[in-house]
């Protein structure tokens, strides 16, 4: 997460990231055929977080017609010059005929040294629809001011076939963030409703339901939550505890916040919904 004023001027937009939150829906998706085997590729329009196991970068989604078998052996990729250095690791996920993103168990990770990246892959298909996710880990060092722009070219066979991926010349840059807060820290169910602000000093402050017990709305056990960067989101202070209603508090609880900074008076404002009972 970074503020307004970055160094390359971009507006902040991101809010906080919130796991579930994770939009799949695609930027593109062609599809060409080669050998009547069809091969696409879908990218995904969140950022790339720092602080995450996993980031899709890439679907790829395999068609193949009926009394068709192929073994396919590898993916050629490639990546821009940064993210080489920005990333931990890739991983391929395989998640049959299920197009969302499900990060079981990887089916190959490579730590990428450059630009071109062969990702080795041992998986036998058969005729239908099948789909394979390509994750991303950043290093904690990760600079998020730069972009990961991940390209899928074609894939590979036991035989020496090559299936051109449809769609790679469009893959669009991903911006990257920071974690703030994700479900389980703190013993806290799930993070949820972010808003954000920016001070007159550049100070960002994130605000966010906690939701102790579970991820359904009010009533129930939820506080607001608030989070501090002052250098442009790559660092939060811990978090605190900023809105709580008290005791008892199974159905006693406030959140859905929204922040405000009042650049006449410097006061920030958070406002927030206050529900008790069933």
């Amino acid at each position: 997460m970074k503020n307004s004023t970055g160094k390359r001027g971009r507006p902040f937009c991101w809010g906080i990231l919130l796991v579930f939150l994770l939009n799949y829906a695609p930027a593109f998706s062609k599809i060409s055929t080669t050998s009547d085997v069809r091969v696409s590729s879908m990218v995904p329009v969140s950022p790339v977080f720092v602080g995450l196991d996993t980031n899709p970068l890439l679907r790829l989604a395999v068609h193949l017609p009926a009394g068709k078998q192929i073994n396919f052996r590898s993916i050629q990729s490639r990546l821009n010059e940064t993210a080489v250095n920005d990333i931990e690791k890739l991983e391929v996920f395989y998640t049959g005929s299920e197009p969302m993103f499900l990060p079981d168990k990887a089916a190959a990770t490579v730590k990428p040294a450059s630009t071109a990246v062969n990702i080795p892959i041992n998986i036998t298909l058969e005729a239908g629809m099948h789909f394979f996710w390509i994750s991303a880990t950043l290093k904690a060092s990760a600079d998020i001011d730069n972009t990961i722009q991940f390209v899928a070219a074609r894939m590979t066979d036991d035989q020496g076939g090559s299936y051109a991926v449809t769609g790679e010349k469009a893959a669009p840059p991903r911006r990257m963030g920071v974690a703030v807060r994700k479900a389980g820290e703190d013993g806290v169910d799930t993070y949820r409703i972010p808003g954000i602000a920016t001070t007159d000093k550049g100070t960002l402050i994130a605000v966010y339901d906690i939701r102790y017990d579970n991820p359904r709305d009010l009533p129930g056990n939820i506080d607001v939550g608030m989070s501090r960067s002052t250098d442009g989101g790559r660092t939060w202070e811990p978090m605190q505890i900023i809105m709580d209603m008290g005791a008892p508090h199974e159905n006693n609880g406030v959140g859905d916040p929204a922040v405000l900074f009042d650049h006449a008076t410097g006061k920030i404002w958070v406002a927030a919904l206050w529900s008790k009972g069933n």
